[in-house]
């Protein structure tokens, strides 16, 4: 049998190793597959995110599932059309087509939102980081306070400011994302308030080869609560697609 290889990209101040418990779900099921996790907390500026993101794709070697969760998803968007024929699988979580509300797509967040985000990191990173972890947390864990210290910051205040001017600025190439040729995946939280279900629906409207998967009673921290839920729907896109 062979072996696929799986990019992790993550999302807003989250490092790589988040994804341990769905990587070693995964090899269960399928057995030992590679993998590689993009760390994000060096970038300076908006720019190195797609640059970074752009050169693993453009590196990756044939059978590549790229893996991408809220900026992680938006950089991989930005970025697949590069090498699209190397890419077997696109899995989006809790993504959208623009992280910024516009014309196009008038679901997505208010900037103001983003710009007050934006004035904490510069005052407070640490708490900015732990404020932001506790936002995204959906109903089910209301009552499960996050601080600085659950999970460890390698992220310093310009690589902060460089992943929200990502944000800022993102937004989908449509006629490049609509040619898109290769299998995507989207997993979304019903009650996702950072990127609402909206522009879920949007991304399986975009992209031909969709198929879109929701869940209950959960916002937009699914690799951090849902990780059973997130290796079962990344393992039945593998199988489904006969990729392994």
């Amino acid at each position: 049998m062979h072996k696929l290889n799986f990019l992790w990209l993550p999302g807003w101040s989250y490092q790589p190793d988040m994804y341990n418990l769905v990587i070693s779900d995964i090899d269960k099921a399928l057995g030992k597959q590679n993998h590689i996790s993009v760390d994000f907390s060096k970038c300076q500026q908006a720019s190195d995110i797609y640059q970074i993101t752009s050169s693993y794709i453009t590196s990756a070697h044939q059978k590549t599932v790229v893996v991408g969760w809220s900026m992680g998803a938006m950089a991989a968007q930005a970025s697949v059309n590069e090498k699209s024929d190397h890419i077997s699988l696109l899995f989006l979580i809790s993504s959208s087509p623009a992280f910024i509300r516009n014309s196009l797509f008038p679901s997505q967040i208010k900037e103001r939102q983003l710009r007050s985000l934006e004035k904490r990191v510069i005052n407070d990173p640490l708490r900015a980081v732990s404020d932001f972890r506790n936002s995204i947390r959906s109903k089910r864990t209301t009552g499960i306070s996050m601080t600085s210290d659950d999970m460890p910051i390698r992220w310093n205040k310009e690589s902060l400011l460089a992943g929200l001017d990502f944000l800022a600025s993102y937004q989908i190439d449509l006629p490049a994302s609509k040619a898109v040729n290769i299998p995507v995946s989207i997993l979304h939280g019903e009650e996702d308030f950072i990127c609402p279900l909206n522009g879920a629906l949007e991304l399986a409207k975009i992209y031909r080869k969709s198929n879109l998967s929701t869940l209950q009673q959960i916002g937009h921290d699914i690799p951090l609560i849902e990780q059973n839920g997130l290796s079962s729907g990344i393992i039945e896109a593998v199988l489904s697609r006969h990729l392994i």
